[in-house]
């Protein structure tokens, strides 16, 4: 499902997606991790998935960090994180259905010792 995910991602143009956490980036990025798995929540063997999203901009300039965030966190628009899952809920095939469940928690994030700027979504996805 992860992979689907950053699949679905990619097609916001110049976002940089990845389904694992990566040693340095060159952003805007997208980076996805499993957040919680509830098994068998309907008592048929199927699951669901909470993957934490968190799209990542450079600090250079912090207002027009700002604003770039603003863009991923629109419900529609071509950097809009929920319109591009949205438009492919079986993330490729890997689940029934997802869907944004979240996006906020405007963030200073840490990676290969650089700060950048960061908002988080949450994504559920049922198999």
């Amino acid at each position: 499902m992860a992979a689907g995910l950053a699949k679905n991602l990619a097609t916001i143009p110049q976002l940089r997606t990845f389904s694992y956490v990566p040693e340095q980036l060159n952003p805007p990025a997208a980076v996805t991790a499993v957040v919680t798995v509830e098994y068998d929540d309907d008592f048929d063997d199927n699951y669901t998935v909470e993957f934490g999203v968190l799209v990542i901009v450079t600090r250079a300039d912090a207002r027009s960090a700002q604003i770039r965030l603003y863009d991923y966190l629109e419900a529609a628009g071509e950097r809009s994180v929920r319109a591009a899952i949205d438009a492919d809920p079986t993330l490729d095939g890997s689940c029934a259905t997802c869907q944004v469940v979240t996006g906020g928690s405007e963030q200073i994030v840490t990676v290969g010792g650089q700060d950048y700027l960061a908002v988080e979504f949450v994504v559920r996805a049922m198999s």
